[in-house]
């Protein structure tokens, strides 16, 4: 294997796990949905007065995306070239999987659900102002909410199998390694996914609303 394919590799897992970190992040401050609207409205605030530090993240996180989809175009070129088999169908450990076969038509969901949940969450109109009204509203779209679902299954397959290749990538998955961590990407993966998919269920089946709020989030114009 020539060496700068396992540059990309170790590129492509490194990244992929620090996405994996945001997601967990990202589910944890957004499990304060449940709470009601005065507290997920006072972390959106939280964020909102980190300033110039979010803006660093952000950035940062955007690179973070661009170069693990970069890395992943340049395997999958690689990998059919070498072979007519695609990135989507190759194998962890021998095994092939759902989540290994559909790696590329993962990615691309999870590319396309970024650029709409982003436009319609972080740009989104905010009822008087508050963010937890805005995810409601949207979520008590049963076509929003469905999409959203559908979109958390391929977020599933795509972690529950990418995870597994990244350590494997990193070399934590060899013999002298450590072979149980096999199971943290389908345990790690699909917890995130479902923890994800939990919001529009639950706002549908529960249609809550919101307490009177004094935490309105103000969105400088331009942004």
């Amino acid at each position: 294997m020539k060496w700068s394919t396992i540059l990309n590799k170790v590129i492509m897992a490194i990244t992929g796990l620090a996405l994996v970190g945001f997601l967990i992040s990202h589910l944890t401050g957004n499990l304060k949905l449940y709470l009601g609207s005065e507290e997920f409205n006072h972390y959106a605030k939280f964020l909102e007065d980190l300033g110039p530090a979010l803006y660093v993240a952000e950035i940062g996180l955007v690179t973070l995306f661009l170069v693990h989809i970069i890395m992943a175009i340049k395997l999958t070129l690689a990998n059919k070239a070498a072979r007519p088999i695609g990135y989507g169908t190759k194998t962890t450990a021998g095994e092939s999987t759902l989540g290994s076969r559909t790696m590329f038509i993962s990615g691309l969901v999870i590319l396309i659900f970024v650029f709409v949940h982003v436009s319609g969450f972080k740009y989104g109109d905010r009822p008087g102002g508050s963010l937890w009204q805005l995810v409601v509203d949207k979520f008590s779209n049963p076509g929003i909410a469905a999409f959203y679902v559908v979109c958390m299954l391929f977020l599933g397959m795509h972690l529950s199998h990418g995870i597994a290749s990244a350590f494997q990538s990193l070399g934590l998955r060899n013999s002298s390694g450590h072979p149980k961590l096999r199971y943290l990407g389908p345990l790690l993966g699909w917890g995130i996914a479902l923890g994800f998919a939990s919001f529009p269920l639950w706002v549908l089946a529960a249609k809550p609303v919101s307490k009177t709020s004094s935490v309105k989030i103000e969105i400088p114009a331009g942004k």
